[in-house]
């Protein structure tokens, strides 16, 4: 309800959440970024059963990362979304990207 919704504004402006919300979030940019030893390694191994998908709309990975997993990982299929999926697509596009997991998962059941 509006009230409702009314209420809580408030409390999302609240100084403590706020700072909260900005510590976490430059803490998981500091730690985030690279993969770790042990993930690299089980990607390594498992390359070629591994799909990486790029939202095309994505402002949180650079341009260039796509390109350079494809280099980290040959074996492994790189996918640049090309109609401009965002980066919260399993919530913003759930319907879609079900849809193209699918395509993806079909053929390796036959």
């Amino acid at each position: 309800s509006t009230q409702s919704t009314w209420g809580t504004v408030p409390n999302m402006l609240d100084f403590n959440l706020l700072h909260n919300a900005l510590q976490l979030a430059s803490q998981e940019m500091k730690v985030v970024t690279k993969l770790s030893d042990q993930i690299a390694s089980v990607l390594e191994e498992h390359q070629g059963n591994v799909t990486f998908y790029y939202g095309g709309n994505d402002h949180w990975v650079l341009p260039f990362i796509p390109s350079k997993t494809q280099l980290l990982f040959p074996k492994a299929t790189v996918i640049q979304d090309a109609e401009g999926t965002s980066h919260a697509f399993c919530i913003s596009s759930s319907l879609a990207m079900g849809s193209k997991v699918a395509g993806m998962i079909r053929p390796l059941l036959r």
